[in-house]
């Protein structure tokens, strides 16, 4: 599955859930290939020290699905690159 399809599902049904695996400490915050199991990859500026990195996670999802940043929600890896993401729409 990738981004286009995610932001197709969350136009249907208004709320969507999927797995990233997050690279810290890239010079820009950028998607990458998924992985075959369809995990997205995301590549961000933020250091993975004190929240950086997940805020960054946070901000990128929603601009990306044009959605607060309240209704992006880590709910579970927040302290491991592999993360499970849920995202409502405003």
């Amino acid at each position: 599955m990738d981004v286009v399809d995610l932001q197709a599902r969350l136009g249907e049904k208004g709320k969507i859930s999927f797995q990233v695996k997050v690279s810290p400490g890239a010079d820009k915050t950028e998607w990458q290939e998924s992985l075959a199991d369809g995990t997205l990859r995301l590549k961000v500026k933020g250091a993975p020290e004190r929240g950086q990195a997940n805020a960054e996670v946070v901000a990128f999802i929603a601009s990306v699905f044009m959605v607060n940043k309240k209704s992006v929600e880590i709910t579970a890896g927040g302290g491991s690159r592999l993360k499970r993401i849920k995202v409502k729409k405003s």
